[in-house]
């Protein structure tokens, strides 16, 4: 049957086949998200002003398990690090697609410098 939408719109992350809930996206790649950091420390001493996009491409079997991401753009600059965070996203796994079919999305990972984050936390006391 087709499923109606509730009153709130939720937003989900359409593959080809499948389909996964935006939230379930979020809070699966928010798991993992001090090992994604960690991979900015392959960048040495630009760790601490590291900041950059990755968009990744997640592609996920019907069991809800990341069986391949690529890179589809990056203003990161460094190979190491870009490699990193894809092997990363590699370890991810997501609630079992709608219909239990294989999916694929894209996702982008965003970093700024710690700097700035230290200094928008201090402000907002």
């Amino acid at each position: 049957g087709i499923e109606r939408p509730a009153e709130e719109e939720v937003m989900t992350v359409e593959g080809e086949e499948g389909t996964l809930n935006q939230a379930d996206v979020e809070g699966a790649i928010q798991e993992h998200i001090s090992e994604i950091r960690q991979c900015y420390g392959l960048g040495k001493k630009s760790a601490v002003r590291a900041s950059g996009r990755l968009l990744l491409r997640f592609f996920v079997d019907g069991k809800g398990e990341v069986y391949d991401v690529g890179i589809l753009e990056s203003t990161i600059g460094n190979r190491a690090v870009e490699r990193c965070i894809a092997d990363i996203g590699l370890g991810v796994t997501f609630e079992r697609p709608a219909g239990g079919k294989p999916t694929t999305f894209d996702y982008p990972v965003e970093f700024r410098p710690a700097r700035q984050l230290s200094a928008e936390r201090t402000r907002s006391r």
